[in-house]
């Protein structure tokens, strides 16, 4: 546990809650063996009190087809009985996929298995590796007696969530699959925080998937940051990974500047592409521009927002906001940055 959840708990104060309800999103970076990182975005994109459809849109780089990538999508309802109660539970997508794995929760655990690991200790239940592997049976046993600190980007906003470390071996036909697990401690959104599996007495580093960002309907929008402080950073415009292509998750956030254009008439936008450091300099300058550029252009041809009004700038890797050898830290310094044309006092040059 970190000095900072420490000191929270020790204070009778919370983790930030993260909710379980439409417009949530959680993205993922996954690591595996041979490939390079790429990111999934789960949406929650409708439900009621019986049941939820989550949405997951990614694009793996190593398994991209020859000539123009496309983005994928795997789509699947979760009902409240699953999260509450369900003993298995998966972390995959697969779009061409058409199994609905009712009775599993999907990139969480239940709250009773969750509940069953703070009290008990440990919780027989049933993981379903991918689809071409039968679901396996094990046990899940808590490691350690207090909550982890684990840090993630909220809303914008670097912070540290609690999470509930599990850890389990699960003997099945191709092997005995091996998994290590980070629980969100929160009854109504249990989400796998981390997650690694690998296959027993097998060389191969295994694989690892582990949250980065969670947007909820709390963030401050753009146009009372830009308001207030003449610039925004914006995390949920979303591209493939060494791409400037645009993913459809973009279209809220881009949305919202534009509104917050239209409601401000005399606002002028500069878009500042920041990366991380993966890749060359001159690589991550010109990835920032081309981003910059494509943000700028698609608030034009689909938002209607005059491009007198748009200027795109580049900073490449040169300004991070957080440790570029942390897939969290590289998450938060890959933005797109919005700064208002403001003089002092905030008011608007002319």
């Amino acid at each position: 546990m970190t000095l900072l959840l420490a000191l929270t708990l020790l204070q009778g104060a919370q983790p930030p809650k993260v909710p379980f309800a439409p417009g949530v999103q959680v993205t993922y970076s996954t690591a595996k063996p041979g490939e390079p990182d790429w990111e999934s975005a789960i949406t929650f994109i409708s439900g009621d009190s019986s049941e939820a459809v989550l949405r997951d849109r990614w694009l793996r780089p190593g398994r991209a087809a020859t000539g123009t990538a496309k983005w994928r999508t795997d789509q699947r309802p979760l009902s409240r009985r699953e999260r509450r109660l369900a003993k298995s539970f998966y972390d995959f997508s697969v779009d061409d996929d058409t199994t609905t794995h009712r009775g599993f929760t999907w990139f969480m655990v239940s709250t009773a298995v969750l509940q069953g690991l703070k009290t008990a200790g440990r919780m027989e239940v049933i993981y379903q590796p991918s689809q071409n592997w039968a679901p396996v049976s094990g046990t899940l046993e808590r490691s350690g007696r207090t909550p982890e600190a684990y840090p993630v980007l909220l809303d914008g906003q670097r912070t540290t969530v609690a999470g509930i470390r599990a850890r389990g071996r699960f003997p099945g036909r191709n092997g005995t699959i091996e998994l290590d697990l980070l629980i969100l401690d929160e009854p109504d959104s249990p989400w796998l925080l981390e997650a690694t599996e690998g296959l027993a007495n097998q060389a191969q580093a295994p694989a690892k998937r582990q949250v980065i960002r969670i947007a909820t309907r709390a963030a401050k929008g753009v146009a009372e940051q830009l308001a207030a402080d003449c610039r925004a950073n914006v995390y949920d415009i979303l591209f493939a990974t060494g791409s400037a292509e645009l993913d459809t998750e973009s279209s809220p956030a881009l949305a919202q500047i534009a509104t917050a254009l239209a409601a401000n008439p005399a606002w002028r936008l500069t878009i500042v592409g920041h990366t991380d450091s993966i890749g060359t300099a001159a690589s991550n300058l010109d990835l920032a521009r081309r981003r910059a550029e494509r943000v700028g252009s698609v608030l034009v041809t689909d938002f209607r927002v005059a491009s007198a009004r748009l200027a795109t700038e580049s900073r490449g890797e040169t300004q991070p906001l957080d440790d570029n050898g942390t897939p969290t830290g590289r998450a938060r310094n890959r933005r797109v940055e919005l700064v208002r044309n403001c003089r002092s006092g905030g008011q608007e040059e002319s």
